[in-house]
């Protein structure tokens, strides 16, 4: 990479060029003349610890900020990872961001999202005019965080999208895809580990993410014949369906924080086939595991289960059959696995390659 001064610093490759810095997401908010008003900022930074002083940046042609900075106090929330559909609301029309999203109002105005990752009070302590943003200083008066260590990652932005931490703890000891040319990184980064962290539980809402990814994979004439049973860990559900693992399996799913069952509907109410319902059915768990990946999760399919077993389980009779079991959660550590495993898990990636997979040449 190559650096030369006097460039033509056009605009729109220059917002590329900072997306390449991760930021966290807060939600700055207030009750502003009995109203909630906020908005959602991704330029957080602490300045200093005495006095303690933030700063977020904010466009100067927010039509926001006019009315919070009139508030007696500001509440600032770290959204969490479960958080990016409120981030996406924070940013819309202003009468609906609010709208179905769990908050505090505090006898100051300060305004506070329920299930953030921390939160902080605070008084507007001066404005800095920064080119075509304001600079706004806030001075601190509380703060509270999430005293769990297991529990929700921060929600991350980076390249105009979201993301999510994975612990140093948890590290990736697989390499990305070796392509001929570059494929998107969500599917060349995407890979199906054995090792879980047997402590993660995903929140309800990366569930309901994963499960709506799965809903809208492609259907041939939109049928749609695929089902799912979805299980936690810790639940009793959770362990019938590990019960039916076969071999090496029941070794490392259960550690896994979901086990998710998908069943082929194998005909209409009218008996008629769905001759697509394999292809619809794993359409759909990839569906499902490529929204894993890019909300920070792993998964790994399994084929090595007792079906049978599966159907009598959970009460699955004609035209339901069960075809494969997934396991969903956060990467855990490899030496945590038995050695033959571990062995298993250091084998490199390899997929054929394409001239082996085009069954006819062009021309």
């Amino acid at each position: 990479m190559t650096l030369t001064t006097n460039q033509d610093l056009d605009p729109v490759r220059l917002r590329q060029a900072f997306g390449f810095f991760p930021s966290g997401v807060v939600a700055v908010a207030a009750e502003v003349d009995g109203v909630v008003t906020g908005l959602a900022a991704s330029s957080f930074t602490s300045l200093s610890l005495d006095p303690p002083l933030v700063s977020i940046n904010l466009a100067a042609a927010s039509k926001t900020w006019p009315d919070l900075r009139r508030a007696k106090s500001l509440g600032l929330t770290v959204l969490a990872e479960q958080h990016a559909d409120v981030c996406r609301q924070l940013s819309g029309p202003v009468e609906q961001r609010f709208d179905g999203v769990p908050f505090t109002v505090a006898d100051d105005e300060a305004v506070t999202l329920d299930e953030g990752v921390a939160s902080f009070v605070c008084t507007l302590e001066r404005e800095v005019e920064a080119g075509d943003h304001v600079l706004v200083v806030l001075r601190l008066h509380g703060f509270d965080h999430a005293e769990d260590e297991g529990g929700s990652a921060p929600l991350v932005f980076h390249r105009s999208g979201f993301t999510r931490l994975t612990r140093s703890g948890h590290p990736r000891y697989k390499e990305s895809a070796r392509t001929a040319i570059p494929i998107d990184p969500v599917l060349a980064d995407r890979w199906s580990p054995r090792s879980f962290d047997p402590t993660y539980v995903i929140p309800d809402d990366t569930v309901t993410s994963l499960l709506e990814a799965a809903r809208w994979a492609p259907s041939g004439s939109n049928h749609q014949p695929r089902r799912f049973v979805v299980t936690e860990r810790g639940t009793e559900a959770f362990d019938r369906l590990a019960s039916t693992l076969s071999g090496r399996n029941r070794l490392w799913a259960p550690r896994a924080s979901l086990l998710v069952l998908a069943v082929r509907v194998d005909h209409d109410p009218d008996g008629t086939p769905y001759w697509h319902a394999d292809y619809d059915t794993g359409q759909a768990i990839a569906h499902l595991q490529i929204q894993a990946h890019a909300l920070g999760l792993v998964s790994r399919q399994m084929g090595g289960f007792d079906a049978a077993r599966a159907a009598e389980l959970f009460g699955l009779a004609d035209p339901y059959v069960p075809r494969t079991v997934t396991a969903v959660g956060r990467s855990g550590r490899l030496e945590d696995l038995d050695e033959a495993t571990i062995q298993r898990e250091r084998e490199p990636r390899d997929r054929l390659p394409l001239d082996e997979l085009l069954l006819q040449e062009e021309g």
